[in-house]
């Protein structure tokens, strides 16, 4: 019996395959964080934490010789619970498509909760994020989604001036989704400067309220 319990559950096999298949789908779609940083994993229920390589040395402790602790990131755990009639659950072995909705809320949930650690950081669960631990002053945001080419080009610059190299990211936060859809002249400027930036490849990031560019894989999570 795996640490989930699945084989307690009065679920069908077939039901168990379109559950795990929505959820696998939904957080395909809604995780932004892995698309621009390196991803390790998974590592199993055993793996409880990340090496960061580094060592606090300690003040004397009664050992009577010099120590020091290992730092490591431990990782959390995330979990969403969800409801399904059994009823429901059962037709899945009729052949029926099942109605999943409360799977795919659990799903996004969880990728939100993700993404909003990766970028914003979650300290209580030790994570800093990408935006609070830049070392650059934030640009500002024009209210014209036209002036937006500008803006990440001057962004790509402040971080190739600073010794980084390409290829960079864009993570689009919500007021940008809000102004996205506009004439097709204003997607090819911001293609046109995006190529001319070495920009690798850009992404819808719900849980922030603001773009973020950074150069691809400037951070590790597992």
């Amino acid at each position: 019996m795996g640490l989930l319990k699945r084989s307690h559950a009065p679920i069908t096999p077939e039901a168990w395959r379109q559950i795990d298949a929505e959820a696998k789908r939904v957080l395909q779609i809604n995780l932004a964080g892995r698309k621009l940083v390196d991803f390790d994993g998974p590592h199993g229920w055993q793996y409880a934490a990340v090496n960061t390589g580094r060592l606090t040395i300690g003040t004397d402790g009664g050992l009577g010789v010099p120590w020091g602790v290992r730092d490591v990131a431990p990782l959390i755990e995330v979990r969403v619970p969800f409801e399904l009639p059994i009823m429901e659950l059962d037709n899945a072995s009729r052949g029926a498509v099942l109605d999943l909705a409360a799977v795919v809320s659990a799903a996004e949930k969880t990728a939100h909760a993700e993404d909003n650690a990766i970028f914003n950081g979650f300290r209580a669960g030790g994570i800093e994020g990408i935006i609070p631990t830049a070392s650059y002053p934030a640009m500002t945001i024009p209210d014209d989604f036209a002036d937006y080419p500008s803006i990440v080009v001057g962004a790509v610059e402040t971080l190739r001036r600073a010794g980084i190299n390409g290829p960079y990211a864009l993570a689009l936060g919500r007021p940008v989704m809000r102004v996205w859809p506009r004439p097709r002249r204003t997607a090819i400027r911001f293609a046109s400067a995006s190529s001319t930036s070495s920009m690798g490849r850009w992404c819808w990031h719900p849980r922030s309220t603001a773009p973020c560019c950074s150069r691809i894989a400037a951070a590790t999570f597992s």
